[in-house]
């Protein structure tokens, strides 16, 4: 139902009517994200199929993404990895590739039930591709700045601080100067 109303919506504008039923459509996909890792296991075909279709709806990107990252299975990291790699080759813009960082930080909250070896090996496959070293960077600094920096964390940002790409390079010295 969520996807056909927004779907119907593309078709024809109305600022009057659009602008609320996009915050209606958000509020609703973010609460299709929430809930308990066995609520979110028990509908992962579910999330799995409303963050595709919504996926190929501009507006509806951020929503997407969010109900998206809630469908990862903390039982399959590497496979997490490979999703998140699909989905930041197939974002509209190198803007919204970028909602993925932020929605990645969600995977760390104790209620995501994500252990710390599944997200180390989320975090591998991430730093494996170039183009999700940010979105791997984003995800080390929230769950390793918690633990302390534990020393493998740390040899992974400060590879990070020497990468080829320039934006990695900032944001690992970043965070580096922010875990100080």
């Amino acid at each position: 139902t969520l996807v056909t109303v927004a779907e119907a919506a593309e078709g024809s504008t109305s600022p009057e009517r659009d602008q609320p039923a996009l915050q209606r459509l958000l509020g609703l996909c973010a609460s299709l994200a929430e809930g308990t890792p066995a609520a979110r296991a028990a509908r992962r075909s579910a999330l799995w199929a409303v963050a595709q279709r919504l996926r190929g709806i501009p507006l509806a990107w951020p929503a997407a993404v969010d109900v998206f990252v809630a469908a990862l299975d903390a039982a399959a990291p590497a496979e997490a990895a490979a999703h998140l790699a699909e989905w930041h080759r197939l974002a509209p813009s190198p803007r919204q590739a970028r909602l993925l960082e932020g929605a990645a930080v969600h995977l760390v909250r104790p209620e995501a039930a994500w252990s710390a070896a599944a997200l180390r090996t989320l975090c591998d496959g991430l730093l494996a591709d170039p183009q999700l070293r940010l979105v791997a960077l984003a995800l080390l600094a929230a769950f390793a700045a918690p633990e302390g920096w534990p020393a493998d964390c740390r040899a992974r940002l400060d590879a990070l601080r020497h990468d080829a790409d320039a934006d990695v390079r900032a944001e690992a010295r970043r965070v580096f100067v922010a875990a100080e």
